[in-house]
């Protein structure tokens, strides 16, 4: 199983869409290996992070897909900590 089948089946597409749209070469190595490497969880949690700031409301509440997008971190993080962070 690869990073990407790792990840909860109703949060991949958000996670393909975001990850996919930002870093190409990234999404085809986590389909290929079963563990992002440090750099590789460092980059995913500043693509899904930069994209959590574009999902909020001018009140600063994050919109429908921004909550989506902190399940995905969340679930990103709790499989694959950055350890030392």
């Amino acid at each position: 199983m690869n990073v990407v089948e790792s990840l909860p089946g109703e949060l991949v597409p958000l996670f393909l869409e975001v990850v996919g749209s930002s870093d190409q070469r990234l999404l085809e190595s986590l389909y290929s290996e079963p563990e992002p490497s440090r750099k590789e969880r460092e980059l995913v949690e500043e693509i899904l992070g930069d994209e959590f700031s574009r999902c909020l409301q001018p009140d600063f509440e994050p919109t429908a897909r921004g909550l989506s997008v902190v399940r995905l971190i969340e679930a990103f993080l709790t499989r694959w900590p950055i350890e030392g962070a």
